[in-house]
């Protein structure tokens, strides 16, 4: 049966069948090193033929050559119709940058659309891969697009405006970091700040008044004044009215 045949390939058997010899890689090979590229060549079809589905297996029946197989399943799939083109191109177009999305992965997205294209036979000319690449960006990448527009016709290729996409992306990111230890920094003493101002009770005190009051505001908003209060105190003397009183009492 037709699964034994390819069980029996998969090992490197059926060559003892059907009573052939193994397949010459190049002038001079041993014996062994037919045997290995035999044996690859014949896995090659082996393992396309277990990994499809059942109904599929019809298709490459007559076939026991894994670059055979290959383009039967790909003609099938892939036709190679203006149909098919018209498709992969509206698959091109519609690549749009999703927010928060790695630059290099959307970058990825774009050109893995434009080799499909190119493998249905319609290749992209660098003036429709590099607008796609910059067309959809966010605002931040603005400045770095009107610079690429004004490139020169010989430097406005792919692979410059990838590259030049990166590198804005990675400035970008370092930028964002900075900002945000800058603002963990502020945040933080701040807290500190706040923290050796505040009175119990739940009060932050505010600057006092110019008579030595000192006002707070508690949390609710409200605000009161705290007043300090002098007390006079009467300090005895001692004169000489004090000393005649002690000599001479009355």
């Amino acid at each position: 049966t037709r699964d034994m045949q390819v069980i029996l390939m998969h090992y490197g058997c059926w060559q003892f069948i059907i009573k052939t010899e193994p397949a010459d890689p190049g002038v001079g090979s041993t014996y062994k090193e037919k045997y290995d590229f035999q044996l690859r060549k014949d896995r090659t079809f082996t393992l396309i033929y277990t990994n499809i589905s059942p109904e599929l297996k019809s298709l490459i029946s007559d076939a026991t050559d894994g670059a055979v197989a290959w383009k039967i399943l790909k003609d099938h799939f892939e036709p190679m119709t203006r149909a098919r083109v018209i498709q992969l191109l509206d698959e091109f177009f519609g690549r749009k940058y999703q927010p928060g999305e790695d630059v290099g992965i959307f970058l990825c997205r774009v050109k893995t659309a434009a080799s499909r294209l190119q493998e249905a036979g319609h290749k992209l000319d660098d003036l429709n891969l590099g607008f796609q690449m910059i067309r959809y960006l966010p605002q931040e990448f603005y400045s770095t697009v009107q610079q690429i527009y004004r490139w020169k016709d010989g430097e406005f290729t792919a692979g410059k405006i990838e590259a030049e996409l990166i590198l804005e992306a990675n400035r970008l990111q370092l930028m964002k970091q900075d900002l945000e230890k800058t603002e963990t920094v502020f945040l933080s003493s701040a807290s500190t700040s706040r923290k050796s101002s505040v009175v119990p009770g739940g009060a932050d005190a505010v600057p006092g008044d110019a008579s030595g009051n000192k006002w707070y505001q508690k949390e609710d908003g409200k605000v009161f004044v705290k007043q300090n209060k002098t007390t006079k105190r009467s300090v005895k003397k001692i004169g000489p009215c004090f000393l005649l009183k002690k000599i001479w009492p009355s």
